[in-house]
């Protein structure tokens, strides 16, 4: 069995995240490990306060104990410093497993912990705005005071400067929040006169960096000309700036890859440490903020990176095989989604929309089995059994009915939430990673997705996914509400069960699903002196005993069957399958084996009875459904008149 380790992320298209999941990507595909990231989409600090909780509650799902190893991504959990978050996430995992645990970028206690080399990168970028620049009045704008990430970034600064024969002054260390306000506030109390201009501001992140710069250029101060500005970490929003901001490329997949060197040391200590196969791409990222010469080609590998393409060439192979904006875009899946009448087709028209999120190996779309209930709020947690509505692959073909390629919505695909995902156990040739990401409408949680690719495809999420995502979110929603509408028509409001309207809507849904040899199973019950009932005991009961033939035919009712009450005192049930004939007599039995059980426990000064009968075709013969429940019905009668015989009537 491999080993499988899981991760604990949040907002898994920003640019650290991507580099961590790179760097776990390659060193579990070294080992053979397999790889399961959960991951909220939005940040710890999200507005939308009841949309977070809708995207934090994925992070009961894990069953820590199932796996071999954690790791945790400790940056996206702090939020301006405030460490609560990320220290009830490890209190949660410490109280469910005592499997090894590794933190990258933090140190919690009683878990391994591996960083970024911080130091050596702003020694590297001290040095370089000192001995390229002759900079030496420079100032650093650094993270949360206390915070480790923001103290071995200033500790790096410190070192850069005694490097060059320089004097480290606290005076001129600022903390902020790694955000573009910190860089705003200050740029404005250079602007104001509270403090004077500096040769240089080196900023602990990309993006405090592009606040500093802007608002300075904004006031009419030239960069880099009267001051030049750096950042850290390369992010696209640095290189597409108005003002291009040189920065640094940390080696954060490195990082990644040696968590799970820590990880096999801990979990396979005999084994041997596999070497890191990455590309190591620290280093200076050279833009127009401190005035050297860039290279234009690195440049614009980040820009086409972020250009929305209103006109693209459909050939070509990089855009077909990535999750590409203009794509989604340029689809219609909100229109196509909005127009869903019944639950089914709104579940096919999600599947057929996952092309728009490839490449991937399997997709999957897990929901309550309750999902459609608009009676109940699902704010916490997740019910004992999910159901797997949806399994596509992108290319279909009949190797994949093995591994049951579905649109459906029934309990054939039922399994218990602990396994999260049963593919995510089963034996495969190449080891797998599997995003898990929270389906949800505000903080009503309806069960989660996941992707599943070959470690070797790279594939990670991004915007697109997460965007792609709130649309099956929303159209989740939007089917629920007309579910609910529409049912008012289609279910008996006396029994709950199906009227002969939705019994035709669903059973049809069931046929167009169908597998091959497949059946179609047609049961007629009838009710035995229901008027007798009335007539001597009156209507109260005679209701009584409708409800009970109702219950008792539920209570039958399973996989892909559907149950309705015809007429005041007759119910169907139509399924399709692989049926026997000994299945069927089986399911008659148990009808008056359940029924009789419900008499004697009634106390009732009557019995409640019924007569039953039954028909199966092969849907090869593309019956009709009126036919099919004629020949039940016409078995029921003959059923009927035996039973009058036996008891002399």
């Amino acid at each position: 069995m491999r080993k499988t380790i899981c991760c604990i992320s949040i907002r898994p298209d920003e640019v650290y995240q991507q580099r961590v999941v790179d760097g776990l990507q390659s060193q579990c595909e070294r080992y053979g490990y397999n790889l399961a990231v959960f991951s909220p989409l939005v940040n710890i600090s999200h507005y939308f306060k009841d949309y977070l909780q809708g995207e934090m509650n994925l992070l009961d799902l894990p069953d820590f104990n199932s796996f071999d190893a954690i790791v945790i991504v400790a940056i996206p959990f702090i939020d301006m410093g405030d460490t609560k978050a990320l220290t009830e996430l490890y209190k949660k995992i410490r109280s469910k497993t005592d499997k090894p645990v590794v933190v990258l970028d933090y140190e919690l206690e009683g878990a391994a912990s591996v960083y970024t080399d911080d130091i050596t990168a702003f020694r590297v970028i001290t040095k370089h705005v000192v001995e390229e620049h002759g900079c030496r009045n420079i100032y650093l704008l650094s993270g949360q005071e206390g915070f480790d990430v923001s103290e071995r970034r200033v500790k790096g600064f410190a070192e850069g400067l005694a490097d060059c024969g320089l004097p480290f002054d606290e005076s001129k260390v600022f903390y902020g929040n790694f955000w573009y306000t910190s860089g705003e506030e200050l740029a404005g109390r250079i602007i104001s006169g509270e403090l004077p201009l500096p040769e240089a501001i080196i900023c602990a992140g990309d993006h405090s960096a592009i606040g500093v710069a802007n608002a300075l250029m904004e006031a009419g101060i030239k960069i880099p000309e009267q001051v030049i500005v750096t950042g850290y970490e390369a992010t696209i929003e640095s290189v597409t700036n108005k003002i291009g901001i040189t920065s640094y490329t940390a080696d954060i997949s490195g990082m990644a890859a040696r968590a799970v060197d820590k990880i096999k040391e801990l979990i396979e200590p005999q084994r041997k440490t596999e070497e890191i196969n990455l590309p190591c791409n620290a280093g200076m990222f050279i833009s127009e903020s401190c005035g050297c010469k860039f290279d234009s080609a690195l440049h614009k590998k980040y820009l086409q990176a972020a250009l929305y393409r209103a006109h693209r060439n459909y050939g070509d192979s990089e855009i077909k095989n990535n999750m590409d904006i203009a794509n989604l875009m340029e689809n219609y899946m909100p229109e196509n989604l909005t127009k869903s009448e019944t639950p089914l087709e709104c579940l096919k028209l999600i599947y057929s929309s996952t092309y728009l999120i490839q490449p991937y190996g399997h997709f999957y779309l897990c929901l309550r089995p309750d999902w459609l209930d608009t009676e109940v709020d699902f704010i916490e947690g997740y019910p004992n059994t999910m159901r797997c509505v949806i399994h596509a692959a992108p290319e279909y073909s009949e190797s994949h009915k093995k591994n049951n390629i579905h649109c459906r919505n029934d309990d054939r695909d039922n399994f218990e939430t602990k396994l999260m995902l049963p593919a995510l156990w089963e034996e495969t040739e190449k080891p797998s990673v599997f995003y898990f990401a929270p389906v949800h409408f505000s903080s009503n949680t309806f069960g989660y997705a996941i992707l599943q690719c070959n470690l070797t495809d790279n594939v990670k999420l991004t915007h697109v996914f997460n965007i792609w995502l709130r649309n099956v979110n929303s159209a989740l929603e939007m089917i629920r509400a007309r579910n609910r509408l529409v049912s008012y028509s289609l279910v008996d409001s006396m029994t709950k069960l199906f009227n002969r309207r939705g019994m035709e809507m669903r059973i049809n849904d069931l046929i167009s699903i169908a597998e091959p040899g497949d059946m179609l199973l047609a049961m007629v019950i009838d009710m035995d002196g229901l008027k007798r009932t009335n007539d001597t005991y009156g209507h109260n009961e005679g209701d009584y005993a409708i409800m009970t033939i109702a219950s008792v035919v539920r209570c039958i009712t399973e996989g892909a069957e559907v149950a309705s009450r015809a007429g005041g005192d007759e119910f169907y049930i139509l399924g399709v399958g692989n049926y026997t004939q000994e299945q069927i007599d089986k399911k008659v039995e148990r009808f008056n084996s359940v029924l009789a059980d419900q008499n004697k426990m009634s106390m009732k000064p009557f019995e409640i009875s019924a007569s039953v009968g039954y028909a199966i075709v092969p849907l090869s013969e593309e019956p009709k459904i009126s036919r099919v429940i004629a020949k039940a019905d016409a078995c029921m009668y003959i059923n009927k008149t035996e039973r009058k015989k036996q008891r002399g009537m």
